[in-house]
C-alpha cells in the first residue's frame, strides 16, 4: 500500500515537471515569437524611414523639376517671336531690311528671335531699342556676314536718333571693316549726307568723291556725281 502511495507521488511530480517543461518550452517559443515580431517592427521602422527619405528626396526632384519646366517654358516665350512686315519709315533702306529678314528666318531658333527683335525695331521707329539690341548681339558668337547686319543697323539707328558724331564713327567703322560689302557705298553715300546735316558741304563733297572713286560702278557712286554736278 505505501509502495503505491509514493508510486502515485512519483506519477504526479512527473506529470507536474513535464507539464512545467512543455509551459517553459510554450513561454521560449513565444519569447522568440515576441523576437522576431521586435525585429520584423524594427526592419518595417527602417523601412518606413527609408521610404520617407526617399519620398522626401523625389519631392524635392519634383518641385526642381517643375521650377525648371516653367523656366525653360519662359524661356520659348521670349523665343516665340514674330517677323513684323508693315512698312518701316520712309527712311528705312528697305531692300536690305527685306533681305536680312530672309536672312534672319534662317538662322536657328536663339538667333532668329534676337535678329527678328532687332529687325521689328527698325520696321517699328524704335531706335533706342535698336541700340540695346545690337549690345546684346555683339555679346553673341555670330558669323561675320551677321555681325555686317547687326553693324549696318546700328548705323542707321544713330542715324535716325541724329546722334551724328555717333554715326559718323559707325560709318568709318563698317566701311574699314566691310569694304567689299553692297553696302559700303549706301552707308558712305549717308555719311555724306551727316556732313550735309552738319552744314559741312567741304566734307560732304570730299565724301561723295571718295565715293566715286572707291565703288565707281554702284548706285550711290552714280548719284553721288549727279549732287556734285549741281555744286
Amino acid at each position: 500500500m505505501r509502495v503505491f502511495q509514493q508510486s502515485k507521488v512519483l506519477s504526479c511530480l512527473l506529470a507536474f515537471f513535464l507539464a512545467g517543461c512543455a509551459v517553459y518550452e510554450k513561454q521560449s517559443e513565444l519569447e522568440q515569437k515576441i523576437q522576431s515580431l521586435e525585429q520584423d517592427l524594427k526592419l518595417f521602422e527602417e523601412n518606413i524611414d527609408f521610404l520617407s527619405k526617399r519620398t522626401s528626396k523625389l519631392q524635392q526632384a519634383l518641385e526642381e523639376l517643375s521650377a525648371k519646366v516653367k523656366q525653360d517654358l519662359e524661356s520659348l516665350k521670349e523665343l516665340d517671336v514674330s517677323l513684323d512686315t508693315s512698312p518701316p519709315p520712309s527712311s528705312i533702306p528697305q531692300a536690305f531690311l527685306k533681305q536680312d529678314q530672309v536672312v534672319a528666318s534662317q538662322q536657328g531658333l536663339s538667333v532668329r528671335a534676337d535678329l527678328y527683335k532687332l529687325l521689328n525695331s527698325i520696321t517699328r521707329g524704335n531706335f533706342t531699342e535698336t541700340i540695346q539690341l545690337v549690345e546684346k548681339l555683339k555679346n553673341r558668337q555670330l558669323t561675320n556676314s551677321l555681325y555686317q547686319i547687326i553693324d549696318f543697323w546700328e548705323f542707321i539707328a544713330y542715324v535716325e536718333l541724329k546722334d551724328f558724331n555717333t554715326a559718323l564713327r559707325k560709318s568709318d567703322n563698317f566701311i574699314s571693316a566691310y569694304r567689299i560689302s553692297e553696302r559700303a557705298p549706301f552707308v558712305m553715300f549717308r555719311q555724306a549726307g551727316i556732313f550735309e546735316a552738319l552744314g559741312d558741304v567741304k566734307a560732304r563733297n570730299v565724301t561723295l568723291m571718295k565715293l566715286i572713286n572707291d565703288f565707281p560702278k554702284s548706285v550711290e557712286a552714280a548719284e553721288a556725281k549727279k549732287i556734285l554736278a549741281r555744286k
